[in-house]
């Protein structure tokens, strides 16, 4: 059985949530898996999509990336991916892996409030862990920031080890891909974008707004993209809906980021119908410009507090009161008080509590 915090031990305050998500700058450029669920989580999924970029002689060219998911991931999922990125980088003793339990990540995502218990939010990251952990990724221009040139890639994104027990305080473990998290390095690889935004979007938009706060990170307007290759390519919609259908699913998504100001209001007479341009029967291009949204100065704020470290948790499961779990994280380095942390609940597990001749914080 997994050991839980004392009931004589006083809650634990409230992390500072994480304001940015991170995401990588090829891997927004097209979808991961249709937004569908029934047909991302069918399992056994190859998931292909293309995209156009500027090679470095200035000419057009076409990538194409395969997505291999045995377990099937959905649109869902890459809100762990990219949060959990986050965290990840956030720490400066991270060396590619992150540690922490499942109420912490969830508490500092803002999926559930500080204090509430994890249940079936647990159950659902667990799931959605387990399918990325087995996601591998194919791409044959892919664009390497720190070479400055496109290159054919495959990797994986992380690894996992977690407890068996749901309701064990052991930390879950994560380890990033090595070219994966290489590839997301600050230097050109990766970009932030507002994450409690980001949640509060439906998966179509989501994808949408990602690659808009990567376009609009450089330049005032977006590129022409073509509307079929944008919904279907770009953002995962069914290649078998119709043009008019397609069209009406990405003028939802435009009118929410438009309410949001992450792209610039059209003239109110015409809406969001006028940012597509008609070139044809069933060809329409689209272009946004950026908005008021992305002038705001913000992003997640670096705090000094102690319950902010994913070792806070596991030290209060132990019997550390808050105090002094705070000197310890103070004094010693996470990764010594997680390998400290994992001895002594290892020993509580098999032994108890009277196997320690004072206490498990001793």
């Amino acid at each position: 059985m997994g050991v839980k915090a004392s009931k004589t031990t006083k809650p634990p305050p409230p992390a500072t949530a994480q304001r940015q998500g991170l995401g990588q700058l090829t891997l927004v450029e097209h979808a991961l898996c249709p937004l569908d669920g029934r047909v991302s989580l069918a399992g056994s999924l190859t998931h292909k999509s293309r995209y156009r970029f500027t090679d470095q002689t200035g000419q057009r060219q076409t990538a194409e990336a395969q997505v291999f998911a045995p377990l099937g991931p959905s649109a869902n999922d890459e809100f762990f991916l990219w949060g959990l990125l986050a965290l990840t980088s956030a720490q400066t003793e991270s060396g590619g892996q992150w540690q922490a339990t499942p109420h912490y990540c969830l508490t500092r995502l803002g999926r559930i409030t500080a204090g509430s218990g994890g249940g079936k939010n647990d159950q659902l990251f667990r799931e959605s862990i387990r399918r990325l952990a087995a996601v591998r990724y194919q791409n044959d221009h892919f664009y390497d920031p720190l070479r400055k040139e496109h290159r054919q890639v495959s990797f994986g994104f992380f690894g996992d080890s977690l407890p068996l027990d749901p309701a064990s305080s052991r930390t879950w473990r994560f380890v990033w891909d090595p070219l994966f998290y290489e590839l997301c390095r600050p230097v050109g690889g990766r970009f932030a974008f507002d994450l409690p935004l980001y949640r509060s979007l439906d998966g179509g938009t989501r994808r949408l707004f990602l690659l808009l706060s990567k376009l609009f990170g450089r330049g005032r307007s977006s590129p022409r993209f073509e509307l079929r290759q944008l919904g279907i390519d770009g953002l995962g919609f069914s290649p078998e809906l119709h043009t008019r259908d397609l069209k009406a699913k990405l003028k939802r998504c435009l009118q929410t980021l438009v309410a949001r100001h992450v792209i610039r209001a059209p003239q109110q007479a015409v809406g969001v119908e006028g940012l597509f341009e008609k070139r044809g029967r069933s060809w329409y291009l689209l272009a946004m410009e950026r908005g008021p949204h992305f002038n705001q100065r913000g992003g997640q704020t670096v705090s000094g507090n102690a319950a902010d470290s994913p070792q806070y948790e596991p030290l209060r499961a132990i019997g550390f009161d808050d105090r002094d779990a705070r000197r310890v994280l103070n004094h010693y380095p996470a990764g010594q008080v997680q390998v400290w942390s994992d001895v002594t609940f290892a020993a509580l597990e098999r032994h108890g509590r009277t196997f320690f001749r004072k206490t498990p914080q001793a």
